[in-house]
């Protein structure tokens, strides 16, 4: 690595300290997430578009760390069994973007992208099939199966095998990120990390309280899943 490409590592990484120790920044200054996309566009500048590349794949995970690490300096905010039902409201931060005010489960998700995110941040919608699936079905009702609410069709609960549903669901998958809030029929909740095996989440209205760590596989999720909003 030569000097320069030395000089501009050590910047970069002290100001991305800076931002993560919490110290304040005037309003025009770049944000965390900015200056690690300056970093890693100067380093594929100096090395190459393949080098280049890969670390724009580690700018990502680093992203998706700095998120994960918000939304668990969250919790003392939102603390493990704190009351969070029906009752309580929230107005989104993002107006512009959302105007939304809702209460109970898709509330405290809300909340807590929005206090994890930059408030210029966009946000974004994919849905899967499966709603246009369960109006062709004439669904009525809905069951929890491996902690997912599921659509009935004459009584019994979608598979997941639906071949347009599913490969509308592996596209959804596929970008999901800590810190996407994902709806499945009567629950709305926040990721926090993913594997390939599933998803771990914090939910608000889990019994009428906050709940972090709830684990869900990635087949029941495909039973379930109907949007994703992310702010990527």
């Amino acid at each position: 690595m030569n000097k320069i490409l030395k000089k501009i590592t050590t910047f970069f990484l002290a100001m991305s300290l800076t931002f993560s120790m919490g110290m304040a920044a005037f309003a025009d200054e770049p944000t965390q997430e900015e200056l690690l996309k300056q970093y890693y566009a100067a380093l594929a500048k100096m090395q190459g578009t393949a080098q280049g590349a890969n670390q724009n794949a580690a700018a990502d995970s680093s992203l998706e760390m700095v998120v994960y690490q918000k939304m668990m300096a969250l919790k003392a905010t939102f603390p493990e069994g704190m009351p969070y039902t029906n009752d309580t409201i929230y107005r989104s931060t993002h107006m512009k973007e959302r105007k939304f005010v809702g209460a109970g489960c898709v509330a405290f998700a809300t909340a807590i992208q929005d206090n994890v995110f930059d408030p210029k941040a966009k946000v974004k919608t994919e849905r899967t099939a499966l709603s246009n699936w369960a109006l062709q079905h004439n669904v009525g009702s809905y069951t929890h199966v491996d902690g997912v609410w599921v659509p009935l069709a004459n009584g019994v609960p979608y598979d997941g095998n639906d071949p347009v549903v599913r490969a509308s669901f592996e596209k959804v998958w596929n970008t999901i990120r800590p810190g996407d809030v994902l709806n499945c029929q009567l629950h709305t909740f926040i990721v926090l990390s993913k594997d390939a095996n599933g998803i771990t989440i914090a939910e608000g209205n889990y019994s009428g309280k906050v709940h972090w760590g709830r684990t869900i596989s990635k087949e029941a999720l495909s039973r379930g899943l109907m949007w994703k909003q992310t702010m990527y």
